[in-house]
């Protein structure tokens, strides 16, 4: 059987060998003798008289068109082509060319009678296949401001013929004036239009129209169209009529009453849905909102409506809308209704009478970022309350080693703030099982309530509350301040989020088709330069500063953001506490929605309040390398190339003579005006852990070599101008197993591994000596532009990979030395008489030694000197002259036994 396969196989093979030998073409189209062309044109204009096609190989045939029911048509017979030819051609009136002058067709296109239909449209280059619709219609009609109304019609229309009609609701709107845009331009479909003919128009009305009706557009014989929304959210007379200016927006409760408030100027009418749960499936009570000026809707309930849940529902073009409040300050479970609470009962005991304020510069903060979770989960942590807002609260907690854990830890190790992973409500964790998921949280839901899976219970908004707070209380009283991790540069949803579903394409940057701009790379991006986003943010920062007690913001991508936001959160947080910390990160993760001039990215740094900082990747990318290539090294692992960095990172970003600005790798400014402005990190959340890191460009490093960079790193970032910050757990080798993006991978891989503490306590050690350091040396935190540059004075004559300065005032000189190269050297110091305070295994206030005007400097180590002035025997002579006195003596004491030895014998 199977012989006689190949045999057919082989046949079929060969035969169609033959054939192409023959030249006879193998198709499933038979050859024809003759091709049937059929044109059908259609004309905007309708005049098709005098019109003829010119066609054939050689557009040899020409053929008059025969006008239809609005077009014309043409057929010819083609007999001097083939199956595979392309045959041009034209479009003449009274012999000229009128359309179409460089085009063709395939006759491949004919079917299986040799039948060619295409369709064609004056103006327009494209030869279709298929009949396309020339019916006229309206295309995009949209409202850019309350008087303006843009208009694109599908088919190009006479200007004089363009009486169309506005309807507002039910009134008629009054029209001054209908201008065509492109008349006689160019238009998208139709390529160049005729002078008297345009497809798009801007409608002037003669006064503004009211938002809240549907605005329809008409014209005679055509379908009518509904007006989307433009860009008249950026219109004066919008700002004007629309933008509200009181701070009472949400649910404002009170026993006897509660007032509700919501801002939605395009709906047609507002209800607010009162529930008993706050997920349950109970039909609602729902109650009528009256429209105010402004866009507002209000209703007044009254009664005790505390613990109720609540929604708002909104009508838009007769389609309804239910929402969670914006501006909602507590919800239920997974935060799909709002929860109506008394806030003064959720504060713990002493909260009103809560002191603590961070009180200084921002470079006098050390700050320390941290996830809820990772801090307790850790089987061995010793923490009771694991995953939960009251585990960071913890005293005493230890491993079963008795190893300091937690709380203890972080106030053994000195840091002055905790940054928080986002701790508002947010979408990606199920609150209903909250212990099987892990997430960042960045994917904010409610931007105003706490989130419920690091609570005890998250089915009562209150308890959230409470325990978010008891948690801020029992930091405050350990002298820690408490920085949130704000997102508010995108929402966890798009077209369903809230802010969409009650205004949409307000609070977020559009396209002009309709989609979601996406700088943030999740799919969409907050517009907040607009003004009521604007409020809205200032209005949830103030919030959480005052009612939460937060000493400081983190903004995620940052860049999205517009500088005058920025600025006028500071001057809100200012007239709370003028030392609440803002920073960011200064860059985007896309193309912005705004103009770089506008964005509150790095490089714009220096334009914004000397108190609103940005991350330097300039110094985190020096030490280490990239965190984009993982095996790519830095200045402490191998990478001769990134001096200037470092000396870039330690000059805090700031203007100094000794940073050439040319050989820094990242940034070709000096982005910060002042240290204040510059956050200094070598790893936080995002990308590999610093252990990881090292781990990856030099697989090869012992432990004893990684503990060797890490300690250099810190010694850099700890000892240069600006805001010190590292990721939890840096200071004991933390690792994720090689995870660089564990935004949601499990507590195994995000927990801090308390175990490693007693196994790397010296490198612990290290970090708390070095913070101890920053701390009571005010050179280390200098404050402006002007100081650094007065006070840091940068060595030339070193080594190539050396990095040393000096640091001095009236009071102190300090001399700093990084050595990155893997051979030490032996340095010529400025002056005479040093007191060691930082070498490379050890860091601290302590006097480690002392040295005359020189030091060996070891190869990946960090120095840290106080000049004295007192000019030692150093502290290789010591060990010489120690090592001779022991000698001496030693000597002395064989001499002095013999001696006694010998008059022993002499009285015997």
């Amino acid at each position: 059987m199977w012989k006689r396969t190949i045999r057919i196989i082989s046949g079929f093979v060969w035969g169609v060998w033959l054939l192409l030998a023959a030249g006879i073409p193998v198709s499933a189209q038979e050859e024809v003798d003759s091709y049937r062309l059929r044109v059908h044109y259609y004309r905007y204009d309708e005049d098709y008289q005098n019109l003829s096609l010119l066609v054939g190989p050689k557009l040899e045939t020409e053929v008059p068109f025969v006008e239809m029911q609005g077009s014309a048509e043409v057929e010819v017979e083609l007999t001097d082509v083939s199956s595979e030819d392309r045959v041009p051609f034209q479009v003449l009136r009274s012999g000229e060319v009128a359309d179409h002058k460089d085009s063709w067709f395939k006759t491949a296109d004919a079917n299986d009678k040799g039948v060619i239909d295409i369709y064609l449209r004056q103006g327009s280059p494209v030869v279709a296949l298929a009949k396309q619709d020339t019916s006229h219609s309206f295309g995009d009609v949209v409202l850019e401001s309350l008087t303006g109304v843009y208009v694109k019609v599908k088919i190009p229309i006479r200007t004089e013929d363009a009486d169309f009609i506005l309807y507002n609701g039910e009134e008629k709107v009054s029209i001054g004036a209908v201008e065509a845009l492109n008349e006689g331009g160019k238009d998208s479909l139709y390529g160049t239009l005729e002078n008297g003919y345009a497809s798009e128009f801007m409608i002037t009305c003669l006064e503004p129209v009211k938002l809240g009706q549907e605005i329809l557009i008409e014209k005679k014989g055509w379908e009518p169209c509904a007006v989307t929304m433009g860009s008249i959210y950026d219109s004066p007379e919008f700002n004007r009529d629309y933008v509200y200016d009181g701070d009472d927006l949400g649910a404002s409760y009170t026993k006897e009453q509660t007032c509700f408030k919501l801002w939605a100027p395009t709906a047609a009418s507002a209800q607010v849905l009162l529930y008993e749960t706050g997920d349950g499936n109970e039909e609602p009570a729902a109650h009528d909102m009256s429209r105010g000026e402004k866009g507002i809707w209000f209703l007044e309930i009254q009664g005790d409506l505390n613990g109720l849940y609540y929604t708002y529902k909104v009508t838009r073009e007769e389609k309804e809308y239910e929402a969670i409040d914006p501006y909602a300050k507590a919800c239920g479970v997974n935060g799909i209704r709002g929860q109506i609470i008394y806030m003064e009962g959720t504060d713990p005991e002493g909260f009103q009478e809560d002191a603590y304020r961070f009180i200084g510069s921002p470079v006098d903060a050390i700050i320390y970022e941290l996830h809820v979770r990772d801090l307790s989960t850790y089987e061995d942590s010793g923490i009771q309350d694991k995953g939960k807002f009251g585990g960071l609260t913890e005293a005493g907690t230890t491993t079963s080693d008795g190893t300091k854990t937690g709380l203890d830890h972080i106030k053994e190790l000195g840091i002055t703030h905790i940054q928080l992973l986002p701790v508002f409500d947010q979408k990606s964790v199920n609150e209903k099982n909250s212990g099987n998921s892990f997430n960042w949280g960045y994917d904010p839901m409610n931007y105003n309530i706490p989130e419920g899976s690091y609570a005890s219970d998250a089915y009562d908004g209150s308890v959230r509350v409470k325990e978010m707070k008891e948690m801020v209380l029992g930091l405050h009283k350990e002298g820690i301040g408490v920085v949130m991790d704000v997102v508010y540069n995108h929402t966890a949803d798009n077209f369903e989020s809230n802010f969409h579903k009650l205004m949409p394409g307000y609070y977020h940057r559009m396209s002009p088709q309709g989609g979601f701009l996406n700088g943030s790379a999740c799919e969409n991006e907050t517009a907040s330069e607009r003004a009521m986003m604007r409020k809205f943010i200032i209005n949830s920062v103030t919030y959480w500063a005052k009612e939460y007690h937060i000493d400081g913001f983190r903004f995620d991508l940052m860049g999205l953001h517009d500088m005058e936001t920025m600025n006028e959160i500071r001057k809100a947080l200012d007239e709370i506490d003028p030392d609440i910390l803002m920073y960011g990160e200064g860059w985007d993760a896309g193309s912005a929605g705004i103009p770089e001039s506008m964005q509150s990215v790095k490089r714009n740094t220096y334009q914004m309040d000397a108190r609103i900082g940005a991350f330097s990747d300039d110094i985190r990318d020096g030490i280490k390398g990239s965190v984009f290539e993982a095996a790519q090294p830095g200045y402490i692992n191998g990478n001769p190339k990134r001096t200037m960095d470092i000396r870039f990172g330690i000059a805090g970003a700031v203007n100094h003579p000794g940073v050439n600005i040319s050989k820094v790798s990242a940034s070709n400014n000096f982005w910060a005006a002042h240290p204040t402005q510059t956050v200094n990190y070598v790893s936080c959340h995002d990308n590999y852990t610093l252990w990881d890191k090292l781990t990856a460009s030099k697989p090869d490093a012992d432990e004893q070599e990684l503990m060797a960079m890490n300690r250099l790193s810190a010694a850099i970032v700890l000892t240069s101008q600006g805001i010190p910050f590292f990721q939890a757990g840096e200071e004991i080798g933390r690792s994720k197993n090689g995870d660089h993006n564990s935004y949601k991978s499990s507590d195994l891989i995000n927990q801090i591994n308390w175990s490693e503490k007693a196994e790397r306590i010296d490198l612990f050690r290290y970090y708390q000596g070095l913070i101890e350091l920053r701390k009571e040396c005010p050179l280390f935190r200098l404050k402006t532009g002007d100081e650094v540059r007065e006070n840091l004075s940068f060595i030339e004559d070193v080594p190539d990979r050396v990095v040393a300065y000096t640091l001095s005032d009236s009071d102190n000189k300090f001399l700093v030395i990084f050595n990155g190269d893997e051979q030490k050297y032996e340095l010529s110091l400025p002056d005479r008489g040093w007191d060691v305070l930082v070498d490379g295994k050890n860091a601290g206030i302590m006097t480690l030694y002392s040295v005359g005007d020189r030091l060996t400097v070891e190869s990946g180590s960090a120095y840290v000197l106080l000049y004295t002035g007192k000019v030692g025997l150093g502290i290789e002579k010591i060990m010489a002259l120690l090592f001779g006195a022991s000698a001496a003596l030693a000597a002395g004491i064989v001499y002095i036994r013999r001696w006694r030895k010998g008059r022993e014998k002499k009285r015997l």
